[in-house]
């Protein structure tokens, strides 16, 4: 989302100062919109995801102790079910979480390396470290919350679909029974 406000900014920027063309800047904030669209929508996903996981945790926190076989099975039956309606979404925000957070990784890689220069006949290397840190930081910072945010929905699934598959095992092992008895 921030790369596409930032596409935005600097095309509209571009525009102001009277930039020969319109229509590449145009496509600019066109594609930076979109960006930022994508972006928020993501936001409004991991929320959605993560109030739902709340409510159930804070329902589980509020039993009172021993809490009932029945009220239990009915909190896994619902997380279950919460789980089964939004795997798709989940499994999307892995994926999407991984190939943005190394796109924002290589972003910022090239970023830091605008700002580096060296010399091979002297052995020397500089970084302009007033204009690498603005840029580079930024984007390592979102990289990382990007890549950690899609390893703890990964966790998660892994272990719900885990618990899906046992609970499939169960279903047709009763049913076998079911059938024979």
């Amino acid at each position: 989302m921030a790369f596409g406000i930032q596409f935005i900014v600097s095309s509209v920027v571009a525009l102001a100062e009277g930039e020969i063309s319109l229509v590449f800047p145009a496509i600019r904030i066109l594609l930076g919109g979109a960006g930022a669209m994508v972006g928020l929508r993501w936001l409004l996903a991991s929320v959605h995801i993560f109030s739902g996981i709340k409510q159930l945790r804070d329902e589980y926190s509020s039993l009172e102790d021993p809490a009932s076989d029945e009220t239990l099975t009915g909190l896994i039956i619902r997380m279950i079910s919460y789980y089964r309606e939004n795997r798709e979404t989940i499994q999307t925000m892995i994926i999407a979480g991984i190939f943005c957070g190394f796109c924002v990784l290589i972003l910022g890689i090239i970023s830091s390396l605008e700002f580096f220069s060296s010399s091979f006949s002297s052995g020397t290397f500089t970084i302009d470290i007033h204009r690498v840190l603005p840029s580079a930081i930024p984007a390592y910072f979102i990289a990382v919350v990007s890549l950690f945010s899609a390893a703890f929905f990964q966790k998660f699934s892994k272990v719900w679909d885990l618990r899906q598959q046992e609970i499939e095992q169960a279903e047709e092992n009763l049913q076998h029974v079911l059938e024979q008895g």
